[in-house]
C-alpha cells in the first residue's frame, strides 16, 4: 500500500505543478487552500475522503458534489483526483497515456 501511497502523492505534485504553471496560481492556491480549511473544520467529511475502504470513484463523486459550485475546473479536478487515487491528468483533462476520464467529473461544465 504504500507504494501505491507514494506514487499516488507523486502524480499529485506533477499535477499541481502542472496547474500551477498554466492556471492563476493565486486562484487555483486560495482554492486549495478553501479545501483544507473545509477538511480540517469537517472531521466526518475528512474520514469519509481518506477511508481506503471507500472506492474512489465513490469518494470523487462526493468531493465533485459538494465543492463544484465553489472550485475551478482545475482546482476540483486535483481534488477529486487525489481523493480517489487516480493518475494525474494533464491541464486538459487527459490522463497520463491519453486516455480521457469517465465519470461524473468528466460532465462538468468548464468555467
Amino acid at each position: 500500500m504504500r507504494g501505491v501511497s507514494r506514487a499516488s502523492l507523486a502524480e499529485a505534485r506533477d499535477r499541481l505543478e502542472t496547474l500551477v504553471s498554466s492556471a492563476a496560481p493565486a486562484t487555483l492556491g486560495d482554492e486549495l487552500f478553501a479545501v483544507l480549511h473545509v477538511l480540517d473544520r469537517e472531521h466526518g467529511l475528512r474520514r469519509a475522503l481518506s477511508d481506503p475502504a471507500q472506492p474512489g470513484e465513490l469518494k470523487a463523486a462526493a468531493v465533485h458534489d459538494l465543492l463544484r459550485r465553489d472550485l475551478s475546473s482545475d482546482a476540483l479536478g486535483l481534488v477529486e483526483d487525489v481523493v480517489s487515487g487516480r493518475g494525474h491528468r494533464d491541464a486538459g483533462g487527459d490522463r497520463a497515456g491519453g486516455e480521457r476520464r469517465g465519470g461524473p467529473a468528466a460532465r462538468r461544465p468548464r468555467r
